[in-house]
């Protein structure tokens, strides 16, 4: 376990947050799963990454998985979310989950501190998206996991 993940789970912890950690995931990061529930998105499922240079974290949140078919039209409209929110990056991977990722960069002292800010930052982002992504919504298969 990386030393920012050690501090960024002591912060965790301190503000009694329930954690799911995975270390070591992908042979790359720390994985620190948490679960909110937001105002029109519930729940909603956030993978934090810390790297394992100890200077750098992800946020990333599932939102929704789209409809077969409606790829193009949802891409339309995350490029609006796009520019929207310039602190959050949103894409659609290869399953047609629409990601909402925010990166951290930071040293290893300050990356607790700010990747909590981000993570605050990406409940109301993924909630307030989740608006504009519902009518592509695949009914039939919900994200559940935020890794």
């Amino acid at each position: 376990m990386v030393q920012s993940t050690k501090k960024f789970l002591e912060l965790l912890r301190r503000k009694k947050l329930k954690v799911t950690l995975t270390e070591n995931y992908a042979g790359k990061a720390d994985a620190i799963t948490l679960g909110f529930n937001g105002k029109h998105l519930q729940p909603i499922n956030i993978a934090i990454f810390m790297y394992t240079n100890g200077f750098e974290a992800s946020v990333q949140c599932g939102i929704e998985k789209i409809q077969e078919g409606k790829a193009v039209e949802c891409l339309k409209v995350l490029n609006e979310l796009n520019r929207r929110y310039k602190w959050a990056r949103f894409s659609l991977d290869p399953t047609r989950v629409v990601i909402c990722e925010i990166d951290v960069p930071a040293t290893s002292e300050t990356v607790p501190e700010i990747t909590f800010q981000m993570l605050a930052s990406m409940i109301r982002t993924a909630d307030e998206a989740y608006v504009s992504v519902q009518p592509f919504e695949d009914a039939s298969n919900t994200v559940t996991d935020g890794i």
